[in-house]
Formats: structure tokens, sequence, C-alpha cells
């Protein structure tokens, strides 16, 4: 078998994702185990033949049980919701700042019910003051355990699934009077030799460098991007370079040379010295934590020293995917880490397309074909993952790595021998860190002034199939899967495929017209998007009124950025209420805005005046409109404003009456959209002479007892009702108000329980949809693709029997490379 562990950690990991999304049977899977090993040794004992499927099949399940069991590992979340005790200690710091902190505490000890319970499990701390924790300290804490929220809007940051993947299972919320100190410094002897490094390293640095540098260097070193501010990070991320504040390949490569060459001038044996520079490899990645691309990196260099030292054949895409398969029996959720994602990505793609593109460059740049290569091989593997996550297409970043990361590495290599002289002179270390200095200067002026050359397209995140279709292009394009077997009859009849597809595709986006609204799940707060096959409108923003978490920036433009949302072309705001206005805030300068309309003034609003101030600064106009107005979006789609009813500057003690109530009509179906309108507000447009019902409320004042009154419900007969709704503390929604909605058999949709609601329209399709629901058990999936697997097996056995019966003189013609993965 070639590359036999790709035969194990492919299947091994689609074992692991297909656990992350369907409920799994512990028995059934264990029993699919069994007979799947039976079955391939009855294959082996009586055919006398080697099958893969087999093999396939078990590592699926194999990687299935071992999703399963790491997800269900916790011992915490038992005590979910519920008040307990817990001593442990304090094994890192997550954020300090003014006002709020963060920490990871190992839990040793559990009190629950006068009950005690010994674990050893890490959990979250948040405390919302300022104490005097600090690391190491053992501490005893009391308060609610709560299991974290997964990401309740696709394709945003899953907070859940990356503490899972750090072996984080559940957190605490508290103040700093239910926090106890017990003891100072609890840390183990290997911790306390990692903290001293990280200090003594840090205080070099400090020492020798301007502050920006030391950050930047110690960044890097210590695997730590939080040394910098957002600013800089997003400078980074932005020119596509953000992969070298990760502790990489890169990195592991310059430090293990850098070893090996003080050991060979130490006239160490070669073969002594390999061995060294991995353990002392292997003991840096313990002292800054093991993050996944650290492991990578170490695992690969210790086999290739492993396999030079015996005079073993080295095979790097095997030893890549055994190094994927190690990590992934080790923390199989590591598989969703995007650290663990981009690092095996840029490998796999130096190792594959490498040569090929260094081909195309050496016929007549070859002087840069060494150069260039590496870094369009990585541009190329992981546009489609840099997409998914950070929705820039940054067409300079090639540029960026070219001329920014070699500056980075060199002043890298300058550093670490800076660190080792400083233990010898810190005059001389003083003078090496003047030069470091210098390359830090001229890496961060370029930096600057390529980004602000620089234009980022936001693109949409592409999703499996998509990823999947670029890859295979990408390969046929470099002639990594050839082609050369088919003839040209067949290729040219796959191209005309291809056309009709993108034929039908283009002509369906143009015929079809439809209307997608998207009630984004904001927590306590209302923002909606409506998009039109030409128009997207944005009906307020959300916003935070109990805490300063910045949902425009967090929420909002992600979910629009992720959706290829890259300009609105009308943003209505209810009322200048923080939970329905301030993300604007965070819109504005980031995303292209056409017009804001408003329904009032209100000079004395603080909230009111920073919209206006900004949008003004970025020559968005205001547009305020009235009762009666309306707003015509397309042929197709139309806006009815019924309320308010005046122009002028208002100082109004209820802004919630003065909310912008209108009546979106889009293929003859109809959403009133009410902001926080309470029951004198709704008295006043009940008594308006407008005849239409409506197919879809959003519910006023997130359920309020102060709205939603009888008269107002008959007036409209809504069929359905949309609550915006998260976490609070005002009692929303109202129990009587959910059961007067239910009395007139409307059927409700809940952000906080069901997370985004999404309505599709279309000329003659209508249908409401939730993010949030249970995983589907694998029984259940199974019965319902089961024709559709019926299907598959008989394509499967078709295409097998054709391919056994080809004629053995066009089987001749076949020629596949040493580098094909099929």
């Amino acid at each position: 078998m070639k590359r036999p562990f790709i035969h194990l950690v492919v299947p091994f990991m689609l074992g692991i994702y297909i656990c992350n999304k369907i409920e799994i049977n512990v028995s059934l899977s264990a029993f699919m185990i069994l007979i799947v090993i039976i079955m391939k040794i009855i294959y082996i004992i009586f055919l006398k033949r080697r099958n893969y499927i087999f093999l396939w099949i078990l590592f699926l399940l194999l990687g299935n049980m071992a999703g399963y069991n790491h997800l269900n590992k916790s011992e915490l979340d038992r005590f979910s919701d519920e008040k307990v005790s817990l001593k442990g200690v304090v094994k890192n710091e997550v954020v300090k700042s003014k006002g709020y902190e963060k920490y990871v505490i190992e839990v040793s000890n559990i009190t629950y019910k006068n009950k005690h319970y010994n674990v050893k499990e890490k959990l979250i701390l948040t405390i919302y003051d300022n104490s005097d924790i600090r690391l190491g300290d053992n501490i005893l804490v009391r308060d609610k355990i709560k299991v974290p929220k997964e990401n309740t809007n696709p394709m945003l940051f899953n907070y859940k699934l990356y503490l899972q993947s750090n072996d984080i299972f559940t957190i605490m919320s508290t103040n700093k009077y239910s926090v106890n100190i017990i003891k100072r410094n609890n840390l183990s002897k290997g911790e306390r030799i990692s903290q001293k490094f990280k200090k003594k390293i840090s205080f070099i640095l400090d020492k020798n460098l301007d502050t920006e540098n030391s950050s930047i260097i110690k960044s890097i070193i210590l695997g730590d991007s939080t040394y910098l501010d957002e600013n800089t990070q997003n400078k980074f991320r932005n020119l596509g370079i953000a992969h070298v504040l990760a502790v990489s390949g890169l990195h592991i490569g310059i430090i293990f040379a850098f070893i090996l060459y003080i050991l060979n001038f130490l006239k160490v044996h070669r073969k002594i010295a390999s061995i060294l520079a991995i353990i002392l490899i292997l003991i840096y990645g313990y002292i800054i934590g093991y993050p996944p691309s650290v492991v990578r990196s170490s695992v690969m260099f210790s086999l290739l020293i492993v396999s030079t030292i015996t005079y073993r054949r080295y095979d790097s895409i095997n030893i890549l995917a055994l190094s994927a398969f190690i990590m992934l029996i080790y923390k199989p959720l590591w598989l969703f880490n995007m650290g663990f994602q981009l690092s095996y990505v840029a490998t796999l793609s130096i190792l594959l397309f490498n040569s090929k593109v260094k081909k195309i460059f050496s016929n007549k740049f070859r002087f840069l074909a060494d150069i260039l290569s590496p870094i369009i091989s990585v541009y190329i593997g992981m546009l489609p993952i840099s997409l998914y996550y950070f929705n820039s297409l940054q067409i300079i970043s090639i540029l960026s790595n070219l001329v920014l990361v070699p500056l980075l590495s060199l002043s890298l290599i300058i550093s670490f021998i800076m660190i080792i002289t400083y233990l010898m002179s810190s005059i001389v270390s003083n003078v090496i860190g003047y030069f470091i200095n210098i390359l830090l200067v001229i890496f961060t002026k370029s930096m600057n002034l390529v980004h602000n050359l620089s234009y980022n397209i936001i693109v949409h995140s592409p999703n499996f199939i998509e990823m999947i279709m670029y890859y295979v292009l990408i390969c046929i394009a470099l002639n990594i899967i050839k082609t050369d077997f088919l003839n040209r009859k067949f290729i040219r009849i796959i191209n005309y495929y291809l056309i009709l597809i993108i034929f039908i595709v283009s002509t369906n986006y143009l015929i079809e017209e439809y209307a997608i609204i998207d009630f984004i799940d904001v927590g306590q707060g209302d923002s909606c998007i409506v998009r039109l096959k030409d128009k997207n409108i944005l009906i307020d923003t959300g916003g935070s009124i109990l805490n300063n978490f910045d949902v425009g920036k967090n929420i909002v433009l992600p979910y629009l950025q992720k959706n290829g949302i890259n300009s609105l072309d009308g943003v209505f705001i209810s009322h200048f209420h923080e939970d329905h206005a301030e993300g604007l805030l965070s819109l504005i300068g980031n995303i292209k805005i056409k017009n804001i309309f408003i329904g009032y003034k209100s000079q004395n609003n603080k909230l009111y005046r920073d919209i206006i101030k900004l949008s003004s600064k970025h020559n968005i106009p205001i547009r305020l409109i009235k009762k009666d107005d309306k707003i015509i979006l397309n042929k197709n789609s139309a806006i009815d404003i019924l309320s308010p009813e005046r122009k002028e500057d208002v100082n109004f003690k209820n802004e919630n009456n003065m909310s912008l109530v209108f009546i979106l009509k889009t293929y003859n179906k109809s959403l009133l959209f009410t902001g926080d309108i309470e029951k004198e507000k709704e008295k006043d447009i009940v008594k308006i002479n407008y005849k239409h019902k409506v197919d879809i409320i959003k519910i006023p004042h997130h359920g309020s007892k102060t709205s939603s009154t009888e008269e107002f419900i008959k007036r409209f007969e809504p069929r359905y009702g949309i609550i915006q709704v998260g976490k609070n503390n005002f009692g929303h929604p109202n129990k009587e108000v959910l059961e007067n909605y239910e009395k007139h058999e409307i059927k409700l949709y809940r952000n906080d329980t069901m997370g985004l609601i999404t309505v599709l329209i279309s000329e003659n399709d209508f249908k409401i949809e939730n993010y949030l629901k249970s995983k589907p058990v694998l029984e259940d999936v199974l019965k319902s693709y089961i024709l559709d697997l019926g299907i598959i097996s008989m394509y499967m056995i078709i295409w097998i029997v054709m391919i056994y019966n080809y004629k053995l003189s066009d089987l001749d013609k076949i020629n596949i490379d040493d580098e094909v993965l099929i």
C-alpha cells in the first residue's frame, strides 16, 4: 500500500467530522466496527485479496468513536446550571483588562449539595471585576457552572467547539467576592520552569528592543499573539501574513537549524546533535503550550531525523498524514482548530504544488523560482481556508509574503542570537538589539505601506463543495491529477457538460426571483438582513445594553461578510436605543452603506449624535422618513411606512414609541416590522386605514408585556411571529404574551432558543427555517438517505464493472505520477 497513513487519516478525520454533526449511538458504532473487522478477515482469508474499502469504513468508525469519547469525557458538565464550590489552580491568564478578567482553571475538587467530587478538568473562569489572582494560585470559587453556547448564527465563531478542541467543556462567571485565594504559586515544577522561561525571554526582549518590536518578537517566539494590539493583528491578517505569528514549521525549522549549527560548532556528533535538537524542540513546545502547529512540526522533524539516522526512505506526504493521525488520536477535536487546519494545508500545499509552480517560473524567472514557488504554493493552497475564516481576498498578499516574511524571519534568527548572547554579555546583546530594531522598523514601515496600498475584496465563505471543486481544478491545472488517459472525445463531453452547468446556474440566477430574510441572533436586540436579488437592506444593527461586547463588530459585520455582502443599499434604524442601533457604529467605515433611514431626530441622545457624526464623516446620507411614505426596493418589493408621524426633533421620554414601523411587501407576502413600540403606539397604528393583513410579524419590544395588545394582533392577523430576544433581566419574552399569540394560532420563532431565523420567499414558495436544531440521530439519517445510498452503491458497482471491462490497450495509456492522490 502506497502512503498507507493517508488511507488511515482521511477516513478517521471524516469520522470525527460526522460525530460532530450527528448524534452517535455508541453500541451501534461498536457493533459496526466488529462487523467490519469480521468482514475484512473473511475477505482476506477466503478471497485472498486486499480491499481498502473495509479499512476506510473501519477507520471512519474509529474516528467516530474517538470524537464521541472526546466530546463526552467531561465530568463537570453534569453540574451544568448548578451552584457549586470548586477548588482549582489558575493555569493561564486569557484576558486581564479594566473590570474584566478571564482565566483557565484546572479544577481538582467540586462540592455540590455537601458532597465532594475529585476531578481533573479545565474550566474558563470569568470575573466581572478586577481581582488579585495570579498564575499558580490555588483558589476556591462558588457560583454556577455553565456549558458554553455554540454559535447561533451559521459560519460564525463557535466558542463552544473552540473550547472543546482545547479540552475545556464548561465555564463559570462570577465577581471577585466569590473568589478566595487558598494558596499562592501552586504550579508544578514544569509549569514553574515554563513561566520563568517566558518571563526571562520577555525581560531580555523588552530590555534590548523597542516596545513595539519586542511585542512582535514575543508573539512569535512565545506563540502568543495577545502581545500585539488589535490593530497590528488586523494588519497581519489583512495582508495574509498572520501565519507568521503562529509558531509554525518555518519557526521550528529556524530553531532546529540554529540548534544544529551551535552543536556542530561545538563538535557534537551529527546523530547525537540531531537527537538533542529534537529533544530541545520538544521541550520548547512544552514551554509554550504545544499549539497544533508545533506538534505537527515536531513530529515531522522527529520522523525526518529518525529516517536520516536509520537510513530509511522519507516520504513527506505519508509522514504528514502520520503526524496528523497521531495528533487526532491524542486530541480528535483539533480537526476543527484553525491553527491545525492552516498548518497542515500550508505544509501539504508546499509538498504538492511547489515543484509544479517552480517549473512554471523556471522558464522565464529562474532566479526568482526558488523564492516565489513556496510562497505561491502556500497562497494557492490556503486561499479557500483563509477565505472561509477571514472573507478577505488580498491580491497583494503574495507581495507582502515575498517582502515581509523574509524580513521577519531574519529578525527572528538574529533575536535568537541576541537571547543567547545576553546570557554572556548584555552589552553585545544590546548592540545586536540595535540592528534588530532597524530591521523591524523597516518591516513595520513596509507593512504599513503595503497595507495602505492594499485593497480588500470581501468574499463569501466557500462551502465544502466549492473548496473540493477548487482543489480538484488546481490539481488538474498543475497536472497533479492526470487527465492524459481520457480520450479527447470524453474530455470534450466533460467541457460541454461544464459549460452547460455554468449556463444553467447563470441563467437560473438571472431568472430566479427571491427574497432571503435573516433575523440574526444578536442576543438581546434586533437585527435583520433582507437579501433581494438586486438589493441588500439591513433593519437595525443590534448592540449591547448590559456589557461592552461589540455586536456590530463581532456578529453583524462578520455575518454579512461571510454571506458575501459588501454593500448595503439601506440601513433602517427603528430607534436610537443601544440594542437596535449601537452596532451601526462598527458597520460604518467597514462596509459600504448607501443610505441610512431614520424616523426621527433626537439631539439629546448620544448614540444618535455619534451615528450622525460618523455618517457625515463617511458621506452617508441620512434620510428622514415618516408615515405614508413608500420606498420601492424593486419591481417585486416595497416598504410602506406606518409610523412615526413626525419629522421634527423630539425630546421624547419613551423613544420606544418613536420606532419605525413598516410593512415589507415582497412576492405577495407581507412582514410587519415593529421596533419596540408599546401599547399606546399600537392603538394609534390599529386606527390607520391600512386594509392588508400580514403573514409575519416581528413581535414588538422582544415580547415585552408592554406590547402585543389583543387589538393589535387581531388587526394584522399574522400567521407567524418572530421574537428577537436574548438573555436578559427584563423578563422578555413575557409568558402571557406568548400564550396570547399561541391562542391566536400564531406559530412563534425566537432567536434565544432557535438561533438565526431565516424566511425564504419566492414567487411560488414560502418557508421559515431556524439554525439551531438538535443533532440528527445516525439511525434516522441512514433511514432518510437509504434510497440515496442505494443509488450511489449501484452507481459505484456499474463504474467498477466498466473499469474492469475496459480494454487492456486503453488501460496501458494510463500514466499516473507518484504524486497523484485520488
